[in-house]
């Protein structure tokens, strides 16, 4: 390396770039290349349009059971509230379900013959 004392060269060195010749439909080729990989990456990618729409569709999925589930849990706290203080929806439920019976009560059960048997008998 030179020094620069007493020469009369210049303290400051100039880095040399060295340019690259390549032609003008090369670097459309590679501009155009990169131009896709990103749009490529914009709607495909793991944070594309694609997943975002599909994201979008399931929010809306998602909301919709949210308010079903919403409209059930009232409906079936409405009934708790029932079943800890009305005697009567008590009573009810014993006797559909369990087929309770006041002392003294009868039940008449109806049965009702299907279509396709009548006709087959007639």
């Amino acid at each position: 390396m030179k020094t620069s004392w007493g020469h009369g060269e210049t303290f400051l060195r100039k880095k040399v770039r060295k340019r690259y010749n390549i032609s003008e439909r090369a670097a459309k080729i590679i501009f155009l290349l990169i131009i896709s990989t990103i749009l490529v990456v914009f709607i495909l990618g793991d944070v594309g349009l694609v997943n975002l729409w599909s994201a979008k569709k399931k929010i809306k999925t998602l909301e919709k059971r949210i308010t079903v589930i919403k409209k059930e849990n009232e409906e079936l706290s409405r009934k708790i509230r029932a079943l800890k203080n009305d005697p009567f929806e008590i009573e009810k439920i014993a006797r559909e379900k369990f087929g309770y019976l006041k002392p003294g009560e009868k039940v008449y059960r109806l049965i009702r013959i299907p279509d396709e048997k009548k006709k087959g008998k007639s």
